[in-house]
């Protein structure tokens, strides 16, 4: 491929006005399969080049197989060749006469982006042949066949190429409009299609259909264009009474009644309407022996609905000789009619661009170069421009760019363009390709903005207010040139208003929308985005490349840091994530973190994957959060920061509706009231909650230690053992209430044992108090003086059953805690907390492990439970190594009898509780009739229980 470039190049003109053509550039290719020629050429909106190659097998007929070259606007050339024997017919490759001119059948189309519709016919035979076409994929893969129409034919049965396919460049919101001429009846079928979408398998629906009847014309020419106001309209004109004579002159009929030898009507096809179309009367004339050779229809630039530019010819002469231009409303209204004598000899075919009225590609007589007239310019250009190219095949740019094909040789051909220049007239001003109802925009074209500017206005001459049709906002990257939408909205979506006057209007922009320094941007405004306020007009907008900017380049300052935070599904997404297995769910945040990375943009190795997810224990729903790492920029580099990328994110979110986050495959799925949320570094931002968490649990220790120390007879084990376990508890309730849903199938089980254990030892503990009051006397005649206090800490069992030791600590000097328990009581205490803290603490640890395992780490109060729980565990297991170890110890002092080991307790102690391990006999040695003698007081001694016991100096 070789490239060469020209600017400033003076050429003549056909008047003495030199032109000077910048971007001026030619690109040769060179053809690997030899015989493939240029047959024609069209263009995409943003810039792309199709060129449609044929292989002639002889001179009527070519190769059946589709050949297409796409040439991106960087200049790159993708090649797609593809075999459609199966699918196309033969003959739809061979050429055709019709009215003189020769064709193929088939025809291809630039449709939309990253697609090619290919129209052709099924069969040769005109009572079954239809209308089909096939949209191909840039990659060269067949997505779909739609049938169109019945296929038109000819009095002797000729089936015609397919008719016409009019579609926006701008939105395919207004669908695909399929006409065609029936030579037979003068009558214009045509079909309203919705274009493919990935909602209907890339298929395209019929919407509306019907026929725009002749009504005895004899002669019939219409073209069809989309409006402003989202619809198409169909103009038709219609010739009477012309009749040929022996010499092909045409001449006027002897009807000398007729009035109207001419009419012209528009009919509006909407998508949103049903019924007949009732069509509007334009234009009429009673001009005798008049015809029409061309008729060329657009939407009015300077905002005054629709224009139609008709050519007429009399006396049978293949020359322009004047022309008129009709403005008319989209109600049917005409505005004004202005006709015009041509002085100069057209032959060529008219093209549009939308930043003049009509655009006219023309070849004088004397000159076989081709030239372009802008035709009812609205602006003080020069004309004629002419274009430095011979060539026949032709598009125009969306960027004001004319680019044409030539075929150099049987392997090789070129593509030239050349665009068309903001040109500098004498009084110094210039032009802009901006629509002339716009007096100005902010930004200003090819200006500079800075970052994260938040607004964007524009001012109209006349007052508008505001319509249906959308603002976007697109950044140029990738290889290709490609348009990243950044935000889209409509006018009357809230996000734009106006001032006092109706004459700007200032729409928000999203801080994350200009966001890439040293970036180009540009703004599409949709037709009907405005109306004018006296007439209702939809106004045209600003096409793709026209309102372009670039932002100011600001590096990153000072050292970056790497951000964690958390993004959350929506119920939808939630439920399909939890479904998938691990390989998919791995493959779900892989895909999710690379299209949160395209639409911010940023650089997809700055979002570090972590495969852990966790629900959102906050919400009812079951909605999954899941970890966003942003890793930190190198320093003094255009990059933004992970704290502005978190940002950013949180903004594309938070206003999906408006940004490409909706229309991603995984991205759509996250929350848009749930953003961004910065994750907390549990130590960074809460070590003194830790700390003083922590240290608030060994003062508590310390305090029972001193306790002890300074009362050698208070039993403090059992109380520091109480109080720890209603800290262990409250935070376990606030874990299993607020957290535990965090992880799926944890808070049941949680919930279960924390209710289990709280019943059970509640009933324990009231079972343990009712049947020692029942057996000992003294505890019996004690309870009667402390009643308040015995019901307190028994109602507290369900925290620990070592609430009812507290009954009997001595911690203090007065009575209510000096309760005379027996040992059998204490034993039971002893084994019910046993078995309680394997059923209890140690299966709660395990599932605070679990939850710490599989969830991501963002609050405090899960990690202050485990905390609590491990400080429970620690203490139960020295506490009570403690015990085993005394035990041992003096049961091995007393020859392995543990009944001495307790009567030595008792002996030793002088005063002090013993504490109770096992008594394996005491509960059923006591008679029924001591336990009643006890209940009354009237035992003749204190029951001794039998027991083996050890002290316990806590």
């Amino acid at each position: 491929m070789n490239t060469k470039t020209c600017s400033y190049t003076t050429l003549p003109t056909v008047i003495t006005i030199s032109l000077f053509f910048i971007f001026c550039k030619a690109i040769e290719f060179q053809e690997t399969q030899p015989g493939l020629q240029i047959y024609n050429l069209k263009t995409y909106g943003d810039g792309t080049v199709l060129v449609n190659m044929i292989n002639p097998i002889n001179g009527n007929c070519t190769q059946p197989s589709l050949y297409f070259r796409l040439i991106h606007p960087n200049g790159t050339l993708e090649s797609i060749n593809l075999n459609v024997t199966a699918i196309i017919p033969d003959f739809n490759f061979c050429r055709v006469d019709v009215n003189g001119i020769s064709r193929y059948y088939m025809d291809f189309h630039p449709l939309m982006s990253q697609y090619i519709f290919v129209t052709y016919l099924d069969s040769e035979i005109s009572s079954s042949a239809s209308v089909y076409g096939i949209l191909i994929s840039w990659k060269g893969e067949i997505i779909s066949s739609n049938y169109l129409s019945a296929a038109s034919a000819t009095n002797d049965s000729k089936v015609l190429p397919p008719g016409e396919i009019h579609f926006s460049r701008t939105t395919g919101s207004i669908g695909l409009l399929y006409t065609a001429a029936q030579p037979v009846s003068g009558d214009i079928w045509w079909s309203l299609y919705s274009m493919p979408t990935t909602t209907n398998d890339r298929r395209m629906t019929l919407q509306r259909s019907g026929v725009a009847q002749n009504n005895g014309g004899n002669k019939v020419k219409y073209v069809a264009f989309p409006t402003a106001s989202g619809e198409y309209c169909l103009v038709v004109a219609r010739s009477f009474n012309l009749i040929k004579s022996s010499n092909d002159s045409e001449v006027l009929s002897v009807d000398l009644t007729l009035e109207e030898h001419l009419k012209i009507y528009a009919n509006f096809i909407s998508s949103l309407e049903i019924g007949n179309i009732v069509p509007i009367l334009l234009y009429s004339s009673p001009v005798q022996n008049l015809d029409f050779f061309e008729i060329n229809c657009d939407t009015e630039y300077s905002g005054l609905g629709n224009m139609c530019q008709f050519y007429f010819v009399q006396n049978a002469l293949n020359i322009y000789d004047y022309s008129l231009k009709i403005t008319f409303l989209s109600t049917g209204a005409v505005d004004t009619l202005v006709t015009n004598k041509l002085d100069f000899n057209v032959t060529g075919q008219s093209i549009f661009t939308r930043n003049f009225t009509v655009l006219d590609i023309w070849r004088p007589s004397t000159d076989l170069r081709r030239r372009l007239k802008i035709s009812n310019c609205l602006r003080p250009l020069p004309q004629p421009f002419q274009v430095n190219s011979t060539g026949d095949l032709y598009g125009i740019q969306p960027n004001n760019s004319i680019v044409y094909a030539q075929q150099l040789d049987t392997s090789s051909w070129s593509l030239e363009s050349a665009r068309i220049p903001n040109i500098s007239m004498s009084d110094g001003t210039s032009i802009y390709f901006l629509p002339d109802f716009i007096v100005s925009t902010y930004p200003p074209i090819g200006g500079l903005i800075p970052l994260r500017l938040n607004s964007i206005n524009i001012t109209y001459k006349q007052p508008v207010t505001f319509s249906t049709g959308n603002i976007k906002v697109f950044q140029l990257s990738g290889a290709y040139g490609e348009s990243l939408l950044r935000q889209a909205y409509s006018a009357s979506s809230g996000y734009c208003n106006q001032t006092t006057d109706f004459l700007t209007i200032t729409c928000q922009v999203l801080g994350s929308t200009f966001n890439q320094p040293d970036a180009t941007y540009y703004v599409v405004v949709e037709s009907d985005f405005v109306r004018i306020n006296s007439t209702s007009e939809p106004l045209l907008g600003i096409l793709e490349m026209v309102w372009r900017f670039t932002t100011d380049i600001s590096p990153t300052e000072g050292l970056d840091v790497t951000t964690r935070s958390v993004v959350r599904l929506n119920t939808l997404g939630s439920e399909i994530f939890e479904n998938l297995t691990n390989s998919e769910k791995t493959l779900f945040i892989d895909q999710l973190n690379y299209e949160l990375s395209v639409t911010v943009p940023v650089n997809s190795s700055r979002l570090s994957n972590r495969y852990i997810y966790q629900r959102d224990p906050r919400v009812s729903d079951i909605q999954v959060l899941l970890p966003l790492t942003i890793t930190n920029a190198a320093p003094n580099t255009t990059e933004e920061g992970s704290k502005l990328i978190a940002q950013d994110i949180d903004a594309l979110i938070k206003s999906m509706n408006i940004t490409l986050i909706s229309k991603k495959s995984y991205a759509h799925f996250l929350d848009s009231s749930f953003g961004v949320s910065l994750a907390h570094d549990l130590w960074q931002d809460y070590r003194y909650v830790i700390i003083a968490f922590i240290a608030s649990i060994l003062l508590l220790t310390l305090l029972f230690l001193i306790i002890h120390f300074r009362n050698s007879s208070a039993v403090v084990g059992p109380v520091l053992k109480f109080l720890l376990s209603l800290l262990n508890l409250v935070m376990n309730l606030l874990f299993t209430l607020y957290y535990a849903r965090a992880v799926k199938s944890l808070y049941l089980p949680s919930l279960i044992i924390l209710i289990g254990m709280m019943t059970l030892r509640e009933a324990f503990g009231l079972f343990l108090i009712r049947r020692e009051i029942d057996r000992n006397s003294k505890l019996h005649n004690w309870w009667k003086k402390h009643r308040f206090i015995v019901s307190f800490f028994t109602s507290l069992s369900f925290v620990d059953i070592y609430s009812l030791e507290v009954l009997s600590s001595q911690i203090t000097s007065s009575q209510k805690l000096h309760a005379p328990f027996s040992p059998t009581i204490r034993g039971w205490i002893y084994w019910v907390e046993f078995i309680a803290f394997f059923t209890n603490d140690v299966t709660l640890f395990v599932i605070q492990i679990i939850y710490y395992i599989y969830t991501l780490h963002l609050d405090i109060l899960p990690f202050l439970c485990f905390i609590s729980s491990s400080a429970v565990i620690i203490f139960n297991i020295l506490w009570r190594t403690n015990h085993l170890t005394l035990y041992c110890r003096r049961k091995k002092d007393n020859h392995g009898d543990p009944r001495e080991v307790g009567r030595r307790d008792e002996h030793d102690s002088k005063g002090k509780k013993p504490y109770i391990i096992f008594d394996n006999s005491s509960i059923n040695e006591t008679s029924s009739n001591e336990s009643l003698d006890n209940q009354r007081g009237t035992s003749k001694g204190p029951v001794v229980e039998k027991s083996a016991t050890v002290s316990d100096p806590l």
